[in-house]
């Protein structure tokens, strides 16, 4: 399980009544932690204590007048319990964002020959790089796939954040996003993978806007493949998990490292661009360019 996985026992009805007053918790506090979040190291693995800490911080400047509740924070209460299970909802919203947002590209126009494009796709991260063109690494990160994606599942998710000095949440909202594109990254080659693979079946929904096909995140399921230990079929192998997809996260997360602050905060406001231009990646424009160090060049 993951180190900020919660406690099913506790939601938030378990929280100090106070931190519901005019929905601070979820219009302040949890924009703020994601947003803290979305820089960490290991997005899989942020450990209880590093949660108690930014709670802290963030409760202190939402609730001022709350002396006492900073005391409750410890990293078995109710408030870290349901703060981890925010940020695992965070996480795994990356996994079927990538997935609804890579069947709408395959599907419009339709793809004949997905499990070819998908490969192509992965092959060298071509899904990563602006233009598809993974011959220039200055251009990681900078995919319309990347650009869709973060706005999506990180940006729109910190929206309502408050500035938190301790946290020096403003540095993280023009380019605090290693930890997020490192989830980008990895969605993304899990949904490219499941396409490839066959195991997610790219068929257009019934209901089409304007000719367009869209797959809606809360339709997109985690698919199921026959366990021989248990003899059952099982989410476990396909699940956006830390023993799935963590290696690949932190590796991500890693290369996103290697840009500058600068770059980072290009990506975020190209990112925040996105969104009034539309765009889509261009399907002919995939590149067969690359190196076989995967990783260590991106």
């Amino acid at each position: 399980m993951d180190a900020a996985s919660a406690q099913a026992r506790f939601n938030s009805a378990d929280l100090p009544s106070g931190l519901h007053k005019d929905q601070k918790w979820r219009r302040e506090v949890v924009p703020t932690l994601i947003l803290w979040a979305g820089n960490q190291d290991d997005a899989f693995n942020i450990t209880k204590q590093d949660i108690c800490h930014a709670l802290r911080e963030i409760i202190s400047v939402v609730y001022p007048t709350l002396k006492n509740v900073s005391s409750t924070i410890l990293p078995n209460s109710p408030m870290v319990a349901v703060a981890s299970q925010r940020l695992c909802d965070w996480r795994h919203g990356f996994a079927s964002a990538a997935v609804a947002q890579l069947a709408a590209f395959f599907l419009n126009p339709h793809d004949p020959s997905p499990k070819v494009t998908a490969q192509v796709l992965l092959d060298h991260f071509t899904f990563l790089y602006e233009d598809l063109d993974a011959t220039s690494p200055e251009k990681a990160f900078r995919s319309v796939f990347v650009q869709q994606l973060l706005l999506g599942s990180h940006l729109s998710a910190t929206k309502g954040f408050v500035q938190v000095s301790a946290l020096d949440t403003s540095s993280l909202a023009k380019h605090g996003i290693v930890g997020a594109l490192g989830l980008c990254g990895a969605a993304l080659m899990r949904g490219l993978n499941l396409i490839k693979s066959g195991d997610i079946e790219l068929k257009a929904p019934a209901n089409t806007k304007d000719g367009i096909a869209k797959l809606a995140t809360r339709d997109v399921r985690t698919p199921v493949r026959f366990n021989m230990a248990s003899g059952k079929d099982s989410k476990t192998a396909c699940a956006f998990s830390d023993q799935n997809w963590g290696t690949p996260t932190r590796k991500f997360t890693s290369a996103a490292q290697r840009r500058s602050i600068t770059q980072l905060q290009d990506i975020v406001e190209l990112a925040l661009t996105s969104l009034t231009i539309g765009q889509e990646p261009d399907p002919n424009a995939l590149s067969n360019a690359g190196s076989d160090d995967e990783f260590a060049l991106i």
